[in-house]
């Protein structure tokens, strides 16, 4: 994760082809999965991306 004051990115590993796998899994997560992943992710934005 990049955390900065004014920003705040998820950084995924890329294949040298440009696939990047985990876009592919939470495309087939169903909604209630990928709400679950956002929330985490949003509060790591708010924690300035610390797991305390």
């Amino acid at each position: 994760m990049i955390y900065n004051k004014d920003d705040y990115r998820a950084r995924f590993y890329k294949k040298n082809d440009g696939f990047v796998p985990i876009l592919k899994y939470l495309e087939k997560l169903d909604a209630k999965d990928r709400a679950k992943i956002a929330k985490y992710v949003e509060f790591l934005r708010l924690s300035e991306g610390v797991l305390r």
